[in-house]
């Protein structure tokens, strides 16, 4: 199969419609939309407050979150269609991150946080999640991070709530392992030359 053209932009208000058409849409053969009610908001409440906001409240918070100051998030693109997400932030907006006790930091390094994938089931294993994740590295860099985080379950390790991603796809793209957390691992990425990268990767497209 060839190389798809996949595209992947900041979740700004102008793109708000794509993402909810993409947070709604059925899964395969018509069943539950594959985002259900959370409308990514594990991460930022916790207990009831998570439990109290499951679906209309959570997608208006969400909503309000992409209309402030700093996209949320990135949205992927193929053919002019949203087909995956990935939220990413400081790891100190995220409270429940911030409480746990198994993701507890590691140090007092000031880190962004990519917390979550949600991809078309239709459109897996086709690069979404990893275009998702360069490009949110190449965004955080550019917000002033110096290391991007990651909670990614281990590999071969038999769960389903696996919207973290898998512990391969960021080891492919250079983060390191920095502590096994249960179930997850704990991986980071420096972003310090993330802009000379970039600006070599861009070089290479060029010249294909």
């Amino acid at each position: 199969m060839s190389e798809m053209d996949i595209r992947v932009h900041p979740a700004t208000p102008s793109r708000w419609d794509d993402l909810v058409e993409l947070f709604e849409r059925q899964g395969p053969r018509g069943g539950t939309p594959f985002t259900a009610g959370c409308w990514c908001q594990y991460w930022h409440l916790r207990g009831r407050a998570y439990e109290r906001g499951w679906g209309a409240p959570n997608r208006i918070r969400l909503e309000e979150q992409v209309s402030g100051n700093s996209p949320p998030g990135l949205l992927a693109y193929i053919d002019g269609t949203a087909v995956g997400w990935c939220r990413i932030g400081p790891r100190e907006s995220f409270e429940r991150l911030e409480n746990s006790p198994k993701l507890v930091r590691v140090d007092d390094e000031e880190v962004w946080s990519v917390v979550c994938f949600a991809v078309d089931p239709n459109r897996r294993r086709c690069g979404v999640a990893g275009a998702l994740l360069d490009a949110a590295a190449s965004h955080a860099a550019s917000q002033g991070a110096r290391i991007l985080e990651a909670y990614p379950v281990r590999a071969g390790h038999p769960v389903i709530d696996a919207f973290t991603g898998h512990a391969p796809l960021f080891l492919a793209a250079g983060f390191d392992v920095v502590k096994e957390a249960g179930r997850r691992t704990i991986v980071r990425r420096g972003l310090s030359d993330e802009p000379a990268r970039r600006a070599r990767a861009a070089r290479r497209g060029s010249t294909r």
